[in-house]
């Protein structure tokens, strides 16, 4: 198990490596990260100052090593955009999309994995229909439109939720909901498919033959489809926190750090945007570690698999 740890904490450093250094060079390409911070009125002589303060002055090839240098001691500087210190201003969003992906994965597992239970047991057609209709629904839907939908029906007409921003309880309803819609369709196919599939197996009616309940059959074919589900799961639970966030934050104006990437990339801030990718493939490489530690627990073989 240490030696998978130590591979991929590798392979977390090298796409941090590699994702640095694109953000570099894809930033000087794309545009000016002086003249981004400046306003459009700036005279020759503001825009030479503010390239000096930022160091921007300097030979490419300076600017590159001195960057890597920095990044390499997890010195990300200060925003370019804000002042503020760049990675001071991730480890402050974090939790905020902590709190938002877990609400929409809770709700995800919560309303999930029983729909995916009773289409897989269920013998009525109606039933089967219905579930497979709202499941090719979850998947279909973008969740940046499904967004906007909920805004405009459940804020502005009905004011139920607020448009935007963070408080209580009532601002993470909506953006939950919106960020969980993708991951419940999958989660609801992948749990029907395989328990399912597990009814189908010799060892089932056996159980069945023996007199076991439908409720301990059950029992034991769910724990069996536990590992393809937990799979399905934790990878969106990962894609919410490293991707899905960056629409539903933006949207939702949630103060989380999918929409301090979009801000970033949007004001070509180098600094800020360095930090987000190392601290984002940082919780990636963490939470694929757990995920193999929770693969352990549900399956032997591949505690074996893994020595």
């Amino acid at each position: 198990m240490l030696q998978v740890f130590v591979k991929r904490t590798f392979r977390g450093l090298v796409l941090a490596f590699v994702a640095v250094n694109l953000v570099f060079f894809v930033v000087h390409v794309i545009g000016d990260p002086v003249g981004r911070s400046l306003p459009l009125d700036a005279t020759p002589e503001q825009y030479a100052a503010r390239a000096e303060s930022l160091g921007f002055d300097r030979p490419l090839w300076e600017q590159y090593t001195d960057y890597v240098g920095d990044v390499a001691r997890l010195d990300f500087g200060d925003s370019i955009s804000t002042q503020a210190p760049a990675m001071g201003s991730v480890l402050t969003r974090f939790p905020r999309t902590f709190l938002l992906v877990g609400v929409g994965m809770g709700l995800t597992a919560l309303i999930g994995i029983p729909t995916g239970v009773i289409l897989a047991t269920t013998k009525r057609r109606w039933v089967d229909r219905l579930g497979n209709s709202l499941t090719l629904t979850a998947l279909s839907v973008p969740q940046f439109w499904l967004g906007i939908l909920l805004i405009l029906v459940f804020s502005l007409k009905l004011g139920w939720f607020p448009t935007s921003g963070i408080g209580g309880w009532k601002h993470v309803v909506l953006p939950s909901i919106a960020l969980a819609i993708g991951p419940l369709g999958k989660t609801i196919q992948i749990t029907q498919v395989t328990l399912r599939d597990e009814l189908q197996k010799p060892y089932i009616r056996t159980a069945r033959a023996k007199g076991l309940s439908e409720g301990r059959v059950l029992y034991h074919a769910l724990r069996n489809a536990g590992v393809a589900v937990a799979t399905v799961f934790s990878h969106e639970t990962i894609l919410a926190l490293a991707g899905y966030t960056v629409l539903v934050e933006t949207v939702f104006a949630w103060p989380g750090i999918g929409s301090l990437i979009a801000e970033a990339i949007s004001n070509l801030d180098i600094p800020l945007t360095s930090a987000v990718v190392v601290a984002v493939l940082l919780v990636v490489v963490v939470a694929n570690s757990l995920v193999d530690i929770m693969y352990r627990r549900l399956d032997p073989r591949i505690a074996r698999g893994l020595k």
